[in-house]
């Protein structure tokens, strides 16, 4: 497995990893500050992280930052 196959398999284990984390710390969140602000918050992250991924230079352009910044998106995404 080359190192582009394995940038590809940490995006995707990122969401199964970060998800529960995210319930966990969202959750606390939605208890204390309220569902409704938090589901708007959530909401926004998600926006923003999406809009960002979509901007991502190639692998051919910025290298080894983009995998990186694509892992990271996702991170955000899986929240």
């Amino acid at each position: 497995m080359n190192r582009r196959q394995l940038f590809s398999v940490a995006t995707f284990a990122t969401g199964f990893l970060v998800r529960p984390l995210g319930a966990l710390l969202f959750g606390s969140i939605g208890d204390r500050v309220g569902r409704k602000s938090t589901f708007l918050m959530t909401l926004i992250l998600m926006g923003i992280a999406t809009a960002l991924v979509g901007v991502l230079p190639t692998f051919e352009t910025a290298g080894y930052f983009a995998p990186i910044a694509l892992v990271l998106g996702a991170t955000c995404l899986a929240s």
